[in-house]
């Protein structure tokens, strides 16, 4: 049995003869991406080519679908058949630290004729079509399928965010089924963002010291406006609006400087609402490099701390790039003002009193 490729494939923009069908193939980087992947992997087994006899000719069979598959076992083969000698070379490459066997045979199914190929085509490559096509995966089914194997994806701190409310009710399947991920995702990987909700990563998961009932307003806030489409894109495009956007909500809110609490809570589904310990035992996140003691800025550039409070952040932040041994002066003035506004931060929300001492004999 002998498989040859479809000449008038939908794929190519003209017929093309059997051999020049396999030099477009592999001048296209993502044939090539595909070849690589069936040299290391094998042929996808939830995929299936079809086929159908050639008129008047014994044991030769025409694939209908799975062309660019087929082609790419054949170039594994024969990689001389690729045409320009780069591309030659590529194949012969795979073909050569391919660390599986390559697949001598190549399971297909047999149609009677092409008609009936037309049909598991169209359902193939037609979308949708109202449940009949392939459905794709959106980008939350995809950061759900990441958290599944361990892998962490650009959504993956949004989905946190909508497990969690999607758990204690916060919004119901719908609302959260509506929410762009993406524009959510601008807001929750915004530092400045996190930082007006006391949030921080903490072992790639998202966390926050809000109090749980001022937190629950926000998400709620937040999430069905977006939902609703009242919150544009224009609104949280650039940090500078995002920033802005979030601190309208919390004023809407009626959330205060006294929003935060003694300890973090955890948002992500499986550990949803978990105390994470009192603010004085918190961890700051992990450093990724070792601090040099030849630095020439107060605060370490590569020292990562989540400061809830927003002036002692941007303090703290200005510390990181300040050069010390340049700006003397101005250096030992901020960390001065970063010391004073966090001890009254502190005087304020644990309603201490503050007694001065009378340094006169």
């Amino acid at each position: 049995m002998r498989l040859e490729l479809d000449p008038e494939n939908p794929r190519l923009d003209r017929t093309l003869s059997q051999s020049e069908i396999l030099v477009h193939f592999a001048e296209d980087p993502k044939f090539r991406k595909l070849a690589a992947d069936i040299a290391s992997s094998g042929l996808n087994p939830l995929e299936s080519r079809l086929v159908v006899p050639v008129k008047g000719k014994s044991l030769l069979y025409r694939v209908m679908e799975g062309n660019r598959r087929v082609a790419a076992v054949k170039l594994l083969f024969e990689p001389e058949l690729a045409g320009q000698e780069r591309y030659v070379t590529i194949f012969k490459r795979l073909s050569a630290e391919s660390k599986i066997p390559l697949p001598s045979t190549i399971p297909c199914v047999l149609l009677d004729n092409d008609e009936e190929a037309f049909h598991w085509m169209r359902v193939r490559h037609g979308g949708e079509q109202g449940g009949t096509g392939i459905q794709p995966w959106g980008p939350q089914e995809v950061e759900r399928f990441n958290r599944r194997i361990g892998k962490r994806g650009q959504n993956s701190l949004a989905h946190a965010l909508l497990e969690y409310a999607k758990t204690k009710k916060i919004v119901d399947e719908t609302v959260a089924a509506a929410v762009p991920i993406t524009s959510l995702t601008r807001l929750v990987n915004d530092k400045t963002v996190r930082a007006e909700l006391g949030m921080r990563v903490d072992d790639e998961a998202l966390a926050t010291q809000l109090k749980v009932g001022n937190l629950n307003r926000v998400i709620k806030n937040v999430l069905t406006a977006l939902a609703s489409g009242a919150t544009k894109v224009d609104q949280i495009y650039s940090q500078e609006s995002r920033t802005k956007y979030i601190r309208q909500v919390l004023r809407d809110e009626g959330i205060s400087e006294d929003r935060f609490g003694r300890s973090s809570i955890r948002l992500d589904a499986g550990a949803a609402a978990a105390s994470l310990g009192s603010i004085s035992s918190n961890r700051t996140l992990q450093r990724t490099k070792r601090r040099s003691i030849d630095r020439k800025t107060l605060v370490p550039r590569d020292f990562q701390l989540a400061i809830p409070h927003p002036r002692a952040n941007a303090i703290y932040h200005e510390l990181k790039a300040l050069p010390v041994n340049d700006f003397t002066n101005a250096a030992a003035v901020l960390t001065r003002v970063f010391l004073e506004v966090s001890v009254e931060h502190l005087l304020n929300r644990e309603k201490l009193k503050f007694h001065a001492f009378n340094d006169s004999p």
